[in-house]
C-alpha cells in the first residue's frame, strides 16, 4: 500500500515549527518585559516557561496516541 502525502497538513506542521521557533528566540530580549507585564519574579516566570515546556513535552509523547 502507498502512503499518500497529505501537503496541507504537512506545510501546517512546518509552518508551526517555524513559529515556534521564532517565538522561543524572541522570548528571551523579552523576557524581562513579560515578566513585568505579567508582575511575575524571575522564579515565577522561570516557574511558568518551565512548566509551559512541561506541558509541550507531554503533547509531543502523547501524540502518538492521537494520531493513527
Amino acid at each position: 500500500i502507498k502512503n499518500k502525502i497529505n501537503w496541507p497538513w504537512l506545510v501546517l506542521v512546518y509552518v508551526s515549527l517555524f513559529v515556534m521557533g521564532y517565538l522561543d528566540n524572541s522570548r528571551g530580549p523579552a523576557y524581562p518585559l513579560i515578566l513585568k507585564d505579567l508582575n511575575f519574579t524571575p522564579k515565577m516566570g522561570s516557574w511558568f516557561f518551565s512548566l509551559s515546556s512541561l506541558a509541550g513535552l507531554i503533547v509531543y509523547i502523547m501524540a502518538k496516541s492521537w494520531l493513527p
